[in-house]
């Protein structure tokens, strides 16, 4: 699902409202709406830094905006 919603993200004009929605979406999917368990800045970091590499999908929209720029 994540892969088909980035290929939209990355073609539609995007709402921030939109997006932070989806964002807390994949957050309470992975926590079984029971509220984070580990800060999300955390779960974004690398492996090496004590992260597991979790998608921000605000900032991944950015980025693919601004490289589609």
């Amino acid at each position: 699902m994540a892969s088909k919603l980035i290929d939209d993200l990355t073609t539609l004009p995007t709402n921030q409202q939109v997006i932070k929605e989806i964002n807390e979406l994949f957050y309470d999917f992975l926590w079984s709406g029971e509220g984070d368990k580990i800060k999300r800045n955390t779960m974004i970091n690398d492996y090496p830094e004590g992260g597991l590499r979790m998608t921000d999908i605000e900032s991944f929209s950015k980025s693919f905006k601004t490289i589609w720029m």
